[in-house]
């Protein structure tokens, strides 16, 4: 997956999550730039941005996709604001199951 085709992802999902109006980049990038993960963001959401990056290669986690990833850190944009210690990890699994649910119904009516 290159950072041209993220962003032409990023060009469909940015809208149709409702987030228009923030400034997010998105980079193709190494498993190894990424600590082992297949994707992270760092999100501002009090100035409405964000960089997402994406692992180029093959996945290695539970995600079947690269569009499944970038939707995946784009909901974090939404959920940010709602993270702390304690949540974490139901945030996770939140974000995880949405972002899986979301792609597979674009797909089902394409």
């Amino acid at each position: 997956m290159t950072t041209r085709e993220l962003r032409e992802l990023l060009a469909f999902w940015q809208p149709a999550l409702r987030l228009a109006d923030w400034d997010i980049e998105v980079h193709a990038r190494t498993r190894k730039s990424l600590n082992g993960d297949d994707g992270e963001a760092a999100i501002y959401p009090e100035i409405k941005e964000a960089e997402i990056g994406v692992v180029s290669t093959k996945p290695s986690s539970a995600y079947a996709d690269h569009e499944t990833i970038l939707v995946h850190e784009l909901l974090h944009c939404h959920l940010e604001r709602l993270r702390n210690d304690s949540t974490d990890g139901e945030v996770e699994r939140v974000v995880e199951d949405l972002s899986k649910a979301i792609v597979r119904i674009r797909r089902n009516q394409a």
